[in-house]
């Protein structure tokens, strides 16, 4: 669609935020962070009073930080052309945090503070998930001539997923999201520079690049690194239990997929 023609996601409900590291008593812990945070709130379909709800934390990482992770992504990455697990197409990702683990690689010192002072500290807090980690974190690249689409999907793996806005100036299109079904129902999620934005894994999204160049660095978090290293989704019983019809079609897909952790198989 003619970008003017385009919907994209209304943010309100603005509240201020204080986030701290999440190691406490840590001699070298850095003072709090203060910003802001929005929400967007889409009517789950088919249920009453229920919501998908999309968190937009304004500038979570600082100029000087983005400008340092896009610098490494464009000059000393390399990315896998791998098939991607949505649609098997080259993926032109690199991975950066696997099985909740720092990868060797130049992003490790520009990431933890991100992680370990603001991101983790709101999950932990706003999900109620105080041992939540970040199982992975890779980062995308969208390039003219490779990849400049990312079919609809939802991460059914993750506990929530969260996107750091990188260069939002040198590309039109970007991340979207999909309430219901048909083209027509996206929505774009504006994701300024140093922006993170956060949704459970009851949305489905994707992502769409009609021109430029376009970088993004992508956390899929775990409720709890045991989750994380058996691949489990323990944070489906009790949605499931209470009558959520996506919590409940996300733990039927894992059984017929063959991919249901140990913990998936006690009930």
């Amino acid at each position: 669609a003619p970008k003017e023609e385009r919907i994209s996601v209304v943010f309100s409900n603005a509240k201020k935020l204080e986030l701290g590291a999440c190691i406490a008593g840590d001699q070298d812990e850095s003072p709090p962070w203060h910003g802001e945070e929005l929400e967007a709130r889409l009517p789950k379909p088919g249920m009453q009073d229920q919501f998908r709800v999309i968190h937009l934390i304004k500038q979570l990482a600082s100029e000087v930080e983005i400008s340092e992770i896009m610098r490494v992504a464009r000059t000393e990455l390399e990315f896998s052309v791998a098939g991607d697990s949505v649609d098997q197409w080259p993926a032109f990702e690199r991975y950066v945090i696997r099985d909740g683990q720092y990868l060797d690689s130049p992003l490790q010192g520009l990431l933890r503070p991100i992680v370990e002072e603001r991101l983790l500290p709101f999950v932990r807090k706003r999900f109620r998930a105080p041992a939540a980690v970040v199982c992975t974190a890779l980062v995308r690249r969208y390039l003219p001539g490779e990849r400049r689409l990312h079919p609809t999907h939802l991460d059914a793996h993750a506990f929530c997923t969260a996107v750091l806005g990188l260069n939002p100036d040198e590309f039109d299109g970007g991340l979207y999201v999909q309430p219901s079904p048909g083209i027509a129902n996206r929505q774009f999620v504006n994701i300024g520079r140093g922006d993170l934005v956060l949704h459970r894994y009851d949305l489905p999204h994707g992502v769409r690049v009609f021109s430029g160049t376009r970088y993004s660095l992508i956390f899929w978090i775990k409720d709890c690194l045991r989750s994380c290293l058996e691949n489990s989704a323990p944070w489906y019983d009790a949605a499931a239990a209470g009558g959520d019809a996506d919590a409940m079609a996300a733990l039927a897909q894992r059984f017929d997929r063959g991919d249901a952790g140990e913990r998936d198989l006690v009930r």
